[in-house]
């Protein structure tokens, strides 16, 4: 049923898969599930013996594999390969390759790799009538398949060469080929060869005493008459330590002896292990169970007597008291060798106190507490019961027990040791135990926020009391870091109510209600603003430089709740962070963070602008407030003092230091000037200039920081924020010496005559200037004063419109008739836009009846996803492949697989994927994805998209989305609108608004066309001719398409005049003005058409003499259009900024016509919003977005998430 649409998309692609088709080698994964070849392996100088390779071939997708009678078999090793002719066996899909000439040649080239592997690759010829030639190009591959070749004679052992089906030479200690000839018996199977089958014990491990000789034995199994007739040749290799030592043997039967020898080692550990191999000849009996020798030193293993007890019993140690030390019964000397420790001993136990009720878990650590624990006999805490715990006990070394609480304690009398039974020996801790009372005396803070994180310190006595505590607020838990006898933090939990609170401590499972302490929860802190401190910045960004130490205030409520405030600036991924002060509930202050890093073009025009946020103790919500408060850092570049050029006499009660950026992040308070000693009192700092009062009398000099004083004049230094030291120079307080007094006085009489001379000068030069000012001036003011007239005009003319529009507009508009299209119609149009014949609406093809069968078949392959996907990879991959292309493709697609939209979408799923992966991994620019339809899947998503909307748009979204359209055209329509620049006096855009005064009068036509008659028609007296067609035709047509409406193009307008008959209108007609190279399109006024005039629209007709005269005029236009060709109507669109400055009498202030922008976006609004809430209206289900798109999108987010997309535009 889709034979039209697929022979399309097939002609289509077909230019493009002829080249890349071709031996394609993923054909095999595509088509072929399972190949197999016999003999598979084979065997280095058997190859002479194999005749024929025997391939089968399987195929899921298409039963009957065509396969010619003969096809092309490739064998290849290293990029050299042989081929021969296949021979197709029978009706299967299963051939024979003749072993190739030249096969063993090549594989005994690589015989002496150590893997060799020949690649197998079966392959049909696509040529007609020339099957056979393998030599061709012009071949598909079918199958390909890797056959190992075996070396024999490279395997060394008798398990390595029956493993790779190669048979061992017993007696000549070789691997060979199974019909090679064996001088004795030859082995086929591992389990045949001679091996060590364990020790007499059948253990893997022999276990050894170090510095002790023993003869090893081990059993052995397949141990030829022939080899124990020549049993001399067995010999025991043992490695120790990298040693190697060699003994010979004894075979008894299946038992192996070797001779005795020494097993000792010289590393400090405890034990190792040896392995050893037994040698017949030159050959290594297999081990399959990894028998090894096990050697230990008991002294090694443990250094106390309970240690030692405890060691595998496989060992043999125990205590040996005469040495004080691990040993075996042997080594012991004086035979005072025993398993069991006299002398228990604690080294600590935790807790050092509990309560009196009991309960408490005590963990008493030490040396020789019992081997098993059956061992521990009793158990005592200052004289109290303690029940140890099975499952906590370690042996020897650690046990854990509670304190029995059904004791009668006396409080403030019990304190003593923990004691220790263990067999008929005690041990007793130097320390004592104590029961105690805890208390809590006081909690600091005594309130925090609702959502917990709050760090609070319990001060008391005993609170390390317990082997448990736990701290809660209103029963919510308190999670304790951190832990003193006297002093106890935790972090509280969240809240959700506002209370206060008592809290409990609970030791032991045992509740300790702290009756006079109270906690409340209050509101979480919040951050209102953010501003820097000083008063020339307030109510601005924070700010502040590289160096740091810019105050920055943070206002809110609650704040006095934050404990450990912290300010941080974020710049290249790094954060940049200084602590701040909390002053008041609402008053938080910071010092801007240092950032010591280089920055570039950091200047007062272009600061750098950063992210910041705040961490506020455990509370979320403060990090990045950039986007929260809408504002964000703005780093500025550091001051820059400039030094004295020389010492620097003071001369009046000012210093004044220049520099450069000195008032963009300090203000006064943040710069102290240094005299010497003294402290200079700024009282101003300007951009580049800084003034301060210096003390009255010279300081001393300071060298360093301490101030130590000297008798030298002192330095003048600049201290920015504590982060910043400018030296700048020597100030002196004393006038320098003239060197005489007639030097002086002539100079002052030369001064004096200069400066008369200079004086009479500029008093000419004064007058002169002043008289042509004041002339400047009075034609400035009358200027103005017409100015501001003309003005006021417009600014009332503007108000009166933003007041009536709405009303008018609305009361105007009607909302019948909208020319939706049917879906066919629509979906062509999105499909294939201007193409009205398509071949998808021929039905009677002759290609599609000749090719019928062939086009189901690939009918069927495209509803098969793995070929389809290939399909358009292949397509795509083509170089030639061009954007037109692709975009015909995806609409065929859309066109063959629009009943089958569920499988389309799958489809569609995966393309996206691959296309949202690859942007991303060859990292292009990820805001480009899905926005230039460069690849069939995004066209084919756009066509999606379309198709699955068009009943969304048919009953829901298309009538306000058409009455915008109209809302719109009319409000435009109503004020003059330029025909060549499009300009217009009621435009929604800034940049396409006449600003210059247009005057203009609104009329009514009556305007006949057919059979409708006098149909009143609103225009203005500026309106081109063109203009008056388009507005005449969109009234009478109000409810037809577009499509279904007569072209403007084709019809004229005529004037029934009174009294000169009727009259052809032209927006040119050989009578338009010209001035200079500009000529004006003719108007309504330029005809001096009236009110209510009757117009006709009427087809052109070339008989007719009026068109003829039309006809002349456009000739006469032609030509004179060589001279003046450039049209205007309304504006003229200057090139030349001489000519503009001469209208400029016409023209106001352009900012004055912008309430004309607020006219027009406010007639048009609530068409904008009726227009958005039906798109985006969930509540009503029959007018919904499909669920189909937000399934999409749904995807797109997912995609998001998987690859790690944080851009917001993308």
């Amino acid at each position: 049923m889709w034979s039209a649409e697929i022979l399309l998309l097939l002609s289509i692609s077909i230019a493009f898969t002829s080249s890349t088709l071709t031996g394609v080698q993923s054909t095999t994964d595509t088509f072929l599930a399972n190949v197999s070849v016999i003999p598979n392996p084979i065997r280095l100088g058997e190859i002479d013996s194999i005749p024929f390779f025997h391939v089968t071939l399987e195929n899921s997708f298409e039963k009957n594999l065509k396969i010619p009678f003969e096809s092309c078999c490739f064998f290849t090793i290293a990029n050299e390969t042989v081929w021969s002719y296949g021979t197709k066996r029978g009706k299967s899909p299963n051939l024979n390759c003749p072993n190739p000439i030249g096969l063993k040649d090549l594989i005994s080239k690589h015989s002496k790799e150590q893997k060799i592997n020949v690649e197998l690759s079966v392959r049909r010829t696509n040529e007609r009538d020339n099957i056979g030639n393998c030599r061709s190009h012009d071949t598909e591959l079918l199958a390909t398949i890797s056959i190992p070749v075996i070396n024999c004679t490279a395997k060394t052992s008798c398990t390595e060469c029956t493993s790779f089906l190669c048979s061992w030479c017993v007696n000549e200690h070789r691997c060979l080929n199974p019909k090679n000839n064996c001088n004795g018996p030859k082995l086929s199977e591992i389990d045949s060869c001679p091996m060590i089958n364990g020790n007499h014990l059948g253990s893997s491990e022999i276990v050894v005493e170090f510095n002790t000789s023993i003869a090893i034995a081990v059993k052995v199994k397949n141990i030829y008459p022939f080899m124990k007739q020549t049993h001399y040749n067995f010999k025991c290799k043992f490695y120790i330590e990298g040693d190697i030592k060699t003994v010979k043997t004894t075979l008894i039967d299946d038992v192996i002896s070797c001779d005795s020898m020494e097993f000792s080692y010289s590393s400090n550990v405890s034990n190792i292990n040896a392995s050893f191999v037994v040698l017949w000849g030159e050959s290594e009996l297999y081990n399959p169970n990894d028998v090894h020798v096990n050697i230990y030193n008991c002294q090694n293993f443990a250094s106390n007597c309970g240690l030692c007890l405890i060691l595998n019993e496989k060992y043999k140690c125990g205590w040996c008291q005469s040495s004080n030390s691990c040993e075996t019964s042997d080594q012991c000397q004086s035979g005072n060798w025993t398993q069991t420790c006299s002398n228990p001993e604690i080294t600590s136990f935790e807790p050092k106190s509990g309560l009196y009720a009991g309960g408490t878990n005590v963990t008493i650590n030490g040396t020789n507490l019992g081997k098993t624990f059956k061992d521990i006999i009793e158990c005592e805490v200052a004289g109290v019961p303690c029940r140890p715990y099975e499952s906590l006990y370690k042996p020897s070394t650690q046990i854990v027990c509670q304190v029995d609480t059904e004791e009668t304690i006396t409080i403030g009398s019990n304190e003593g040791p923990v004691i220790v039974k263990i067999g008929g020996f005690k041990g007793i801790s130097k320390d004592n135990y104590q029961f105690v009372v805890p208390y809590v005396k006081s909690i600091e803070p005594m309130q925090g926020s609702l959502s917990g994180n709050t760090n609070i310190t319990i001060n008391g006595s005993n609170l390390m009391a317990g082997s448990r505590m736990e701290v809660s607020i209103c029963d919510l838990p308190c999670d304790v870091i951190s832990k003193q006898p006297d002093l106890i933090n935790c972090i509280t939990g969240a809240s959700n109510l506002e209370q206060n609170c008592k809290v409990h401590m609970k030791f032991d499972g045992v509740t300790r209600p702290c009756e006079d302490v109270v906690y409340k929860y209050v509101e979480d802190p919040v951050v209102d603003s953010v501003e820097s401190d000083s008063e020339k910045w307030r109510n601005n960004c924070p700010r502040g430089t590289p160096a740091g130490g810019t105050n920055i205030n943070v206002h809110g409520c609650n704040l006095h709740n934050v404990q450990k405030p912290i300010i941080y600036v974020t710049y290249k991924g790094k954060q940049y962070k200084c602590t701040c002060v909390v002053k008041t509930s609402i008053l938080i202050i910071c010092k801007s963070p240092v950032i010591n890093l280089p920055f570039e073009n950091l200047t007062k025009d272009y600061p750098q602008n950063l992210e910041y946020g705040f961490y506020m103790d455990q509370f979320s919500g403060f990090q990045n407030v950039t986007k929260k408060l809408n504002n964000s850092f703005m780093l500025f570049p550091d001051p820059k003092y400039e030094p004295f050029n020389k010492t620097i006499y003071r001369s009046n009660d000012y210093l004044t230091i220049n520099g450069e950026y000195l008032d963009l992040g300090y203000d006064e308070s943040d710069v102290t000037v240094m005299i010497g000693i003294g402290v200079c009192n700024v009282t101003s700092i300007a951009k580049k200039q800084l003034t301060c009062i210096p003390p009255s009398e010279q300081p001393p000099n300071s060298l360093d920081d301490n101030q130590t004083e000297t008798t030298e004049l002192p330095n003048v230094t600049v201290i920015v924020a504590k982060t910043l030291k400018f030296y700048i120079g020597k100030l002196s307080y004393s006038q320098p010496q003239p060197d005489s007094y007639l030097q002086s006085l002539y100079g002052s009489i030369a001064v004096i005559i200069a400066l008369s001379l200079t004086s009479v000068a500029i008093l000419i030069i004064y007058r002169c200037k002043s008289t042509k000012k004041t002339q400047v001036v009075k034609n400035l003011q009358r200027q103005m004063d017409f100015l501001e007239a003309r003005v006021a005009a417009e600014c009332k003319e503007a108000f009166a419109e933003l007041q009536m529009e709405m009303t008018d507009l609305t009361r105007k508009l009607t909302t019948d008739g909208i020319p939706f299209r049917d879906y066919n119609s629509y979906v062509m149009n999105v499909l294939f836009p201007n193409n009205e014949h398509h071949g998808v609406l021929q039905f009677e093809r002759p290609e599609v009846n000749h090719n019928k069968e062939q086009l189901s078949k690939f009918g069927e392959l495209i509803l098969n996803k793995t070929f389809f996907l290939m399909f358009i990879r292949t397509l795509e991959s083509n170089p030639n492949f061009t954007m037109s292309d692709r975009v015909k493709v995806a609409s065929l697609i859309m066109v063959v697989l629009q009943s089958k939209m569920q499988y389309c979408t799958d489809v569609l799923k995966t393309l996206l994927a691959e296309l949202i992966e690859k942007f991303v991994h060859t990292k292009l620019d990820s805001k480009l994805l899905l926005r230039r339809t460069e690849s069939v899947a995004e066209k084919m998503l756009s066509n999606w998209f379309s198709i699955l909307l068009y009943k969304f748009l048919f009953d829901s979204a298309g009538k306000p989305l058409y009455l915008l359209f109209r809302a719109i055209k009319q409000q435009v329509e109503k004020g003059p609108v330029d025909a060549i620049t499009g300009h217009a006096r009621y435009s929604l855009s800034e940049d396409m608004l006449i600003r210059n005064v247009i005057d203009f009068k609104p009329m009514t036509v009556a305007v006949t066309i057919g059979r409708y008659q006098d149909v009143p028609v609103h225009v203005q007296d500026c309106d081109t001719i063109s203009q008056v067609k388009e507005k005449s035709l969109d009234t009478i047509y109000r409810a037809t398409p577009y499509s279904k409406r007569p072209a403007d193009k084709d019809l004229v307008v005529e004037w029934q005049t009174e009294n000169s008959g009727n009259l052809i209108l032209n927006d040119f007609d050989g009578t338009n003005k010209a001035e200079e190279e500009w000529k004006q399109l003719k108007t309504l006024n330029h005809y001096k058409v009236p009110d209510g005039a009757h117009l006709t629209l009427r087809e052109c007709n070339t008989s007719n003499p009026e068109s003829k005269t039309a006809n002349m005029n456009k000739m006469k236009r032609k030509s004179y259009s060589k001279i003046i060709d450039q049209k205007w109507h309304l504006v003229k669109q200057h090139d030349n900024p001489n000519h503009e400055k001469g209208e400029r009498s016409n023209k106001m202030v352009s900012e004055v016509y912008l309430t004309r922008l607020l006219t027009t976006k406010g007639a048009v609004q609530q068409f904008v919003d009726d227009l958005f809430r039906k798109i985006f209206n969930s509540t009503n289900h029959g007018s919904a977005v499909p669920l189909a798109v937000k399934n999409m999108f749904d995807f797109l987010d997912k995609q998001e998430l998987e690859h790690d997309i944080t851009d917001a535009e993308v």
